[in-house]
């Protein structure tokens, strides 16, 4: 059985928010440790490395999926190197990538 590591609404749990992992699904069962920080940013550490953004795995504002959360940063972040862009799920039962994208274009004045 596939595992989704994701965010619900309350008033509609059959519909997710967000899925961290949607197209990687969890199939062995694995100890790291999750947060939910104040700022609603979902990190996943190593319990024995600290508390600094630098200690985290992974977090979830570094990987939009089909809902920006307020905090979220849609286009390039020049530091990483990565893009962050919304995509839509395959169904509304399966959430790894879909057909739909939506990207921030950067324009230049001519």
């Amino acid at each position: 059985k596939n595992r989704y590591l994701g965010i619900w609404y309350k008033k509609s749990p059959e519909t997710a928010a967000w899925v961290a992992n949607r197209n990687s699904p969890i199939t062995d069962l694995y100890h790291p440790e999750a947060q939910l920080l104040d700022s609603g940013n979902l990190v996943l550490k190593d319990q024995n490395n600290g508390t600094s953004r630098e200690s985290y795995q992974w977090q979830s504002f570094d990987h939009p999926s089909d809902t920006l959360l307020p905090g979220m940063k849609l286009g390039w972040d020049l530091k990483s190197g990565q893009e962050r862009y919304l995509t839509s799920w395959r169904t509304t039962k399966d959430p790894s990538l879909g057909i739909g994208l939506l990207k921030k274009k950067i324009g230049y004045a001519s």
